[in-house]
């Protein structure tokens, strides 16, 4: 998967299955699958990413 794959972004508290510890997660949708990972720092997360790939829907309110 590359950052160029990346459709949207989300909070989510999903509680299926993931790497991520924390129920305070990220859903990363991608063309063909998606991930929930927990950032140390969500917000610098959210710039960082954006930075790298503008095009990236990012809602930080929530589903």
């Amino acid at each position: 998967m590359e950052i160029t794959d990346i459709i949207y972004i989300t909070p989510t508290r999903s509680m299926s299955s993931a790497p991520a510890l924390s129920l305070d997660r990220i859903k990363i949708v991608y063309k063909n699958e998606e991930i929930l990972i927990s950032p140390k720092d969500k917000l610098r997360f959210y710039r960082e990413i954006q930075a790298r790939n503008p095009s990236i829907a990012i809602d930080e309110a929530g589903e």
